[in-house]
C-alpha cells in the first residue's frame, strides 16, 4: 500500500529520468547522425 506523497515522488522522479534519458539520447543520436553524413560529404 502507498500513499499518495510517495507515489506523486516516485511519478515525478520516473517522468524526469525518462525526460533526462530521452533528451540525452536524441541529442548524441543527433550529433551522431550529423558527423556521419559530414565525413560520407567528404
Amino acid at each position: 500500500m502507498f500513499t499518495t506523497e510517495s507515489v506523486k515522488a516516485e511519478v515525478s522522479y520516473r517522468k524526469e529520468r525518462l525526460t533526462r534519458d530521452f533528451a540525452r539520447t536524441r541529442k548524441t543520436g543527433t550529433r551522431r547522425h550529423l558527423v556521419h553524413l559530414f565525413n560520407r560529404n567528404v
